[in-house]
């Protein structure tokens, strides 16, 4: 209820009436509850989105983050995590992929790159660098022993 207007007013997704008084506005709960919050019509209160969660304002509800980014605050909203680094939820950051593994987006895992192989991205045989006394061949991303035919180092 606006009691400036006298009208009943109804906030937007995720707001409150703020302060719950005479000449109360509509805002957002991430703005007088804690960041990345909303407005909870079942317990009547302002819930906190959890760990690597962020409010969409268009459905109005809290969604995760994809596995290569972390909510941050100072953001408001998801940041991407480094290349080939995914977000650990158990620590709470970003963590690298180790050597001769790349991060596999589906899993949200790291995975072995092929036999090699020392770097690869986005799968097990797309490489970039291959191990000692491994080749490209030319115009592909694996890697091989020995050259196949009609081909020559």
């Amino acid at each position: 209820m606006d009691y400036e207007t006298g009208q009943c007013v109804v906030c937007g997704v995720g707001e409150i009436m703020y302060p719950q008084q005479i000449s109360g506005t509509c805002q957002a709960c991430s703005d007088v509850f804690q960041p990345n919050s909303y407005f909870d019509y079942s317990s009547d209160g302002c819930v906190a989105c959890q760990g690597n969660e962020v409010f969409d304002t268009d459905t109005g509800k809290c969604h995760p983050c994809n596995v290569n980014q972390h909510y941050s605050e100072e953001a408001q909203g998801c940041t991407d995590c480094p290349v080939n680094a995914f977000y650990n939820v158990t620590s709470g950051d970003c963590q690298s992929c180790g050597d001769q593994q790349y991060l596999d987006f589906e899993k949200g895992k790291c995975e072995a790159c092929d036999k090699g192989c020392d770097v690869c991205a986005f799968n097990s045989s797309n490489c970039t660098v291959c191990s000692d006394n491994y080749f490209t061949v030319s115009g592909q991303n694996s890697c091989v022993s020995e050259c196949p035919k009609d081909y020559f180092l």
